[in-house]
């Protein structure tokens, strides 16, 4: 088993040493095979050729050809100069790396290249590049040496041959006219219309926007005025009488509004209870009312008084008593004068203080009872 490794390796280096071998006879062949040809008259400098050192195949059919369109040019003018390579099928070819020069043509652009096949089995690969010369004169296109790549491995070089190009100036030997200097070239501005109407739909969506947001933002509550009721700087019994003189105005009875008539003078008295003695009278019945003024400064004289006011206000309200014209024309008076007494007890001496409301004619000097409470028929 060692005796077959020891075999196996030597024969590995034996092999690596054969490949050494080949090597450098291909490179030996490649340096003397080199063949750097130049041209008669104003040639040009070949660009960098490719790193990689063709291998002549003489028996290969591979052609390299440059065409030029136009050959002839005026200073500045742009020539077509197409490259064309023939070789065997299943071939590559290996361009040289183009500068931005070519000896004194300036490189301006090229395409890239492309393989088209013939009918005879040959394809045809074509490097196409744009230059411009900027002197007059004659000129030759440089040797252009390319490589080829061939299918079964071999690499082939072709050189092509140059071609002429002639650089004719702008100006001719007999034109001495003088000219102006030709004027400014203008050039046209873009249409304005679609910035203003990318402008106008901008500002468009911008104020949907706002007002997306303005709708959609919550909102603060804003403060809303409210009127304050006016002040009324009078007395309770002030209150309480003008009140009462507007019910008198409103002359009710004779409309046959009895009810109505009562209604308004009991709530004058309890709200003249509930500001002069802090009586809840508006939410008391009558014998709740009763109860609570035995408590209240009022003269006995007086509480009875109102009593017998509120017990009539409720017969026509709750028991639908009608009471004669006359018992109710005299309501409100009767009620003023029960105001009077707790404003100046010293009215109520035997004598009925005169009310503006009562009629002269109808005061007897003493104060009136209800007939409705006595039960008696007016």
């Amino acid at each position: 088993m060692v005796k077959g490794t020891a075999v196996r390796r030597v024969s590995e280096w034996l092999t690596l040493a054969a490949l050494v071998a080949v090597g450098l006879s291909m490179a030996f062949a490649l340096v003397h095979a080199a063949d750097p040809a130049t041209s008669s008259g104003q040639a040009l400098q070949p660009p960098t050729p490719n790193r990689q050192s063709p291998i002549v195949n003489p028996q290969s059919s591979i052609t390299l050809t440059i065409t030029a369109d136009p050959p002839q040019l005026t200073v500045g003018d742009v020539v077509t100069l197409t490259v064309t390579a023939v070789h065997p099928t299943g071939a590559r070819v290996l361009w040289p790396a183009w500068g931005e020069t070519w000896g004194d043509l300036e490189i301006r652009g090229q395409r890239p290249s492309s393989t088209i096949t013939h009918d005879d089995g040959t394809e045809a690969t074509t490097q196409t590049l744009f230059a411009t010369l900027w002197t007059p004169g004659d000129y030759l296109t440089p040797p252009l040496t390319v490589t080829v790549s061939l299918a079964d491995g071999e690499v082939a070089a072709v050189t092509a041959d140059p071609i002429p190009l002639t650089v004719l100036s702008v100006l001719t030997a007999d034109d001495l006219t003088l000219r102006d200097i030709k004027p400014q070239a203008s050039l046209e501005s873009p249409p304005r219309w679609p910035w203003l109407l990318g402008g106008l739909l901008t500002a468009a969506l911008l104020a949907a926007a706002g007002y997306w947001a303005w709708r959609r933002w919550p909102r603060q509550p804003q403060a809303t005025a409210v009127p304050l009721p006016a002040l009324d700087n009078r007395l309770p019994h002030e209150i309480a009488l003008d009140e009462l003189a507007r019910i008198a105005a409103l002359n009710l009875p004779a409309q046959s509004r009895f009810k109505e008539q009562y209604t308004l003078v009991s709530d004058a008295l309890r709200r003249y209870l509930e500001a002069a003695f802090a009586l809840p009278a508006l939410d008391r019945t009558t014998a709740e009312i009763r109860h609570e003024i035995r408590h209240a400064p009022m003269p006995p004289e007086a509480q009875t008084q109102l009593l017998v006011l509120l017990a009539d206000a409720d017969l026509v309200k709750f028991a639908q008593v009608t009471p004669d014209l006359l018992a109710a024309q005299n309501f409100p008076a009767q009620a003023q004068q029960f105001i009077l007494t707790i404003v100046n007890p010293s009215t109520n001496s035997g004598q009925v203080c005169q009310s503006p409301i009562v009629n002269p004619s109808t005061s007897s000097g003493q104060v009136r009872q209800s007939p409705i409470a006595n039960g008696e028929d007016a």
